[in-house]
């Protein structure tokens, strides 16, 4: 099929009127890995865009299609390779002009270069550019552009959102309207919206942490069940991941109304799995709603018995069978965080650790998940904060801590673990008393022993010792928070500020040292 001069004078204007991106189109590319690959492409590619007008033959317009394809596919991707897309792009619409016989850039070439801008890296003003090809090729109707258009500029915008551009939710929903309009006015037939489109920008919303993503989430579901019912499209029918986004959203949410909107939800997926298993709530599901719970719990302590009633309907539905419903480390971790965000009731810490009872158990009778590290943790947490019964809540914050650390399948403490078992000395045990002095000895010296001395360890050590003598006896001759024995801090996460601390002390004797050698 052959287009008229309209055609040719379109595709240069989209190519002419981007703003640009460097002073020339041919940019190098000092990748050492892919180094040869790119060399051999730049080779090829100015064999193409410096051949005079009017002399292109067949077999390099026919490399053209290939050469779009390799740059915007290539390992480790750049804004060259998009530069280099164009370039090519370009200089096959300028033959069109010369030679009207000569074949055009297809939409695949198109596609190609909107993907290669899509993973250029380059943030907001790939996006943007993106955008603007798309609209420029909507504008013109010469070349519509098609789903897999349309799907790549959205997908601008979420690797866009990466480099933490706000606005980029908004952008997208922009365009997923804009899709929705062009198709249901007959404008465009290959601008259907398929759940995936609905799913990136719902995603967008939920990882943008705006205080708006929860409720724009739950009105972009409802346009996407309206837009399924009123064109009975398959491929856009809401799903579990839909639903799953818009639970992200209200579980990043400071609102006091995401703990029942979080609920309503899960409810409501229940409600129409029992037409069509595509929206069935998942484990994902629920650890969303009980995150939701758990970020609020501190204020409503009554969120944790909800928690673990969820916990108590997915361990149901997981021993009759429902193999898509499965209580995962993760869900019974949130559980157990939401028993320690709401710790100020009495007998909390009972609950908690019942739930990490009920867990290891499971994993005996199923081989399901086994507990870790986290939710030992999380028990010992909501002990430390017993109002009432503190000498039973730290006999079980002792038994935990032991089964833990003699345990070999649950891993082994961690700095906080060994922070949180000092603050439940601190809290729990009279001060200046006999046990109080005992326990804390003995587990700051498990602490330095499994090298997991962190800035919350330290904290507690100093909040737990009887007086400030016995404090700095523990902490050793010659040792301080800034100063402390690698051996010490070997296992504690770099972000500790201890550790930065001693990181920070060595890089400063390094500096010293390599001035004073300069001297």
């Amino acid at each position: 099929m052959r287009f008229g001069h309209g055609f040719s004078s379109f595709l240069i204007g989209v190519l002419l009127r981007l703003p640009a991106f460097g002073d020339s189109y041919v940019v190098s590319t000092p990748m050492r890995t892919r180094q040869r690959q790119v060399q051999k492409l730049e080779k090829m590619t100015s064999a193409i865009c410096t051949t005079e007008l009017g002399t292109l033959t067949e077999d390099m317009l026919e490399q053209s299609h290939e050469l779009v394809w390799e740059w915007s596919h290539l390992k480790d991707p750049s804004k060259e390779c998009a530069i280099y897309t164009e370039s090519i792009l370009k200089r096959v619409v300028e033959e069109h002009t010369i030679n009207t016989d000569a074949a055009l850039p297809t939409l695949d070439d198109y596609n190609c270069l909107l993907e290669g801008w899509a993973r250029s890296k380059c943030g907001i003003a790939a996006a943007e550019r993106c955008e603007h090809i798309l609209q420029e090729m909507e504008d013109a109707s010469y070349m519509l552009p098609d789903l897999e258009s349309f799907k790549t500029v959205l997908m601008a915008w979420r690797e866009a959102s990466d480099q933490q551009v706000l606005f980029a939710p908004h952008r997208a929903q922009r365009i997923l309207e804009w899709m929705i309009h062009l198709y249901t006015h007959g404008e465009n037939r290959f601008a259907c919206p398929d759940a995936d489109c609905f799913d990136t920008v719902l995603q967008l919303w939920a990882k943008s942490g705006l205080p708006e993503a929860p409720m724009k989430a739950e009105q972009l579901v409802g346009t996407m069940e309206k837009f399924y019912e009123e064109t009975g499209k398959s491929k856009a029918q809401p799903r579990t991941s839909s639903f799953n986004a818009v639970l992200k959203a209200w579980s990043k949410s400071k609102d006091p109304e995401a703990p029942s909107r979080s609920l309503a939800i899960l409810t409501f997926m229940d409600k129409l799995s029992q037409d069509s298993d595509v929206v069935a709530p998942d484990t994902n599901s629920f650890i969303l709603a009980v995150t939701a719970l758990k970020n609020h719990a501190k204020k409503d302590p009554i969120l944790a018995d909800t928690a673990c009633r969820a916990l108590q309907f997915v361990e149901g539905a997981y021993m009759s069978g429902m193999s898509h419903l499965k209580p995962t480390n993760a869900l019974f971790n949130s559980v157990l965080g939401c028993w320690a965000k709401a710790s100020g009731s009495a007998g909390s810490y009972r609950r908690a650790r019942s739930v990490l009872v009920r867990q290891m158990k499971l994993h005996e009778d199923t081989g399901a998940t086994s507990p870790n590290v986290f939710g030992f943790t999380s028990v010992l947490a909501t002990c430390a904060m017993e109002p009432k019964e503190k000498g039973k809540a730290f006999q079980v914050a002792m038994q935990t801590f032991q089964q833990l650390r003699h345990s070999d399948q649950y891993g082994k403490p961690n700095h906080v673990t060994y922070g949180t078992m000092l603050k439940c000395c601190a809290r729990l045990l009279p001060a200046g008393s006999p046990e109080r002095k005992k326990f804390v000895r003995k587990i700051w010296g498990m602490c330095v022993q499994d090298g997991c001395v962190g800035d919350m360890a330290l904290r507690w050590l100093r909040e737990a010792s009887s007086s400030q003598p016995t404090y700095r006896k523990l902490l050793g001759k010659g040792h301080s928070r800034s100063n402390l024995p690698l051996s010490w801090t070997r296992n504690v996460d770099a972000k500790s500020g201890a550790v930065r601390r001693k990181q920070s002390n060595h890089n400063r004797k390094a500096r010293r040292a390599a001035r004073f050698a300069e001297v």
